[in-house]
């Protein structure tokens, strides 16, 4: 995700406490990046696990990536 906002502007000190429209927006951009999500829950809402295929399991996990800007014609950089 890139964002307007730090992890920690999203932190709600209770659930619906804020919305993204009510936060102020930074002057820079946050950007996560995640190797792999895992599903958060099974077929009920009463506790049952992820099916296998959507579990990551524990071990250690290792990726690199590149960022390159795409800059146009009408663009400065500093």
């Amino acid at each position: 995700s890139a964002l307007f906002y730090t992890n920690f502007d999203l932190t709600q000190n209770k659930r619906g406490s804020m919305h993204t429209y009510q936060l102020k927006k930074r002057d820079f951009v946050s950007v996560n990046i995640d190797l792999k999500q895992m599903g958060v829950g099974g077929d009920n809402s009463w506790g049952a696990k992820p099916h296998p295929q959507y579990m990551l399991p524990p071990k250690e996990y290792f990726f690199k990536y590149k960022i390159i800007p795409i800059v146009n014609s009408n663009t400065k950089l500093n």
